[in-house]
């Protein structure tokens, strides 16, 4: 059966979708949100809502790439939960500032029915079920999930925690929280740590951890300090810290660019993300210094 127009344009767009590409329609401007981690649902829906009133501009989001040069160069604004790594950006592309404007905690999302409540002995109980964690090197909730297990180590006073569950998790090389969900919904996992906005948008059952540990809190933040990972490259180590997004601007001379910055940082848009599972936080400019 020989295959339509209609058929052709519908799996024209699926193909780009898949690759992660966006077609910018003729005649609307680019605006090009460099973004990391499971923050794509949070920009395409705020995307929608900005194109509505701003018809003439088109917004695209583009896959943080390990190798951020490509990539950067041609992106009108950035936004991670990976502060580091953003100010690394900065520090390469000649720019000193950024935007704390949304926060986030890690939860212990489970099958239904696997924990009741995981309390503070949620260590042992994840030790007897089958768990994962996503990958450090693909998604940066993997290294806040192993900041986490440290502070978890030192908060109950258990030398050995962390590598008893780095070592015994089900599930981490290759996995971003998406793809953990995935093994979590299959059944094939029981727990997953994940941040708590990507449990919310998924509808997955969840058990809070404790704050010591949940790097949701600012009054914990000189205890957060206390861990810390070694990591090779440019960022350097990861210190632990309240978990939360920077956003910043690439592109200062571009009206659209700048048009869009700003609507992510309107109380409407930030109640938006409030329901979307984000935590909200006190906007705050952060000046990058020269190390």
């Amino acid at each position: 059966m020989p295959i339509s127009k209609l058929d052709l344009l519908k799996w024209s767009a699926l193909i780009a979708v898949l690759i992660g590409a966006t077609v910018c329609l003729p005649g609307r401007e680019p605006v090009r949100v460099l973004l990391e981690g499971d923050m794509g649902a949070l920009l395409e829906d705020a995307g929608r809502r900005f194109e509505r009133h701003h018809p003439s501009l088109s917004i695209q989001l583009v896959a943080w790439e390990k190798d951020q040069a490509g990539s950067s160069a041609a992106s009108d604004l950035a936004a991670t939960p990976d502060l580091p790594r953003l100010e690394s950006l900065l520090r390469r592309t000649g720019l000193d500032r950024y935007v704390i404007f949304l926060g986030d905690q890690l939860v212990l999302a489970c099958r239904k029915g696997i924990l009741k409540d995981a309390g503070n002995d949620w260590p042992d109980q994840v030790l007897t079920h089958s768990y994962g964690s996503p990958d450090p090197s693909l998604d940066p909730v993997g290294v806040h999930v192993r900041l986490a297990w440290k502070l978890a180590e030192d908060h109950y006073g258990r030398p050995g925690l962390y590598r008893s569950l780095l070592s015994r998790q089900s599930a981490s090389a290759g996995l971003t929280a998406e793809s953990l969900a995935r093994e979590l919904s299959t059944g094939r996992l029981d727990l997953a740590f994940l941040y708590a906005s990507t449990a919310h948008r998924l509808n997955l059952e969840v058990l809070p951890l404790p704050p010591e540990v949940s790097l949701a809190e600012d009054a914990y933040r000189d205890f957060y300090h206390r861990a810390f990972l070694n990591r090779d490259g440019e960022e350097g180590e990861r210190i632990g810290a309240p978990i939360r997004y920077g956003l910043a601007l690439l592109q200062p001379s571009k009206p659209g660019a700048r048009e869009f910055h700003d609507f992510l940082l309107t109380s409407e848009s930030r109640e938006v993300f409030r329901a979307l599972g984000y935590r909200t936080v006190s906007l705050q400019e952060v000046v990058v210094r020269d190390r």
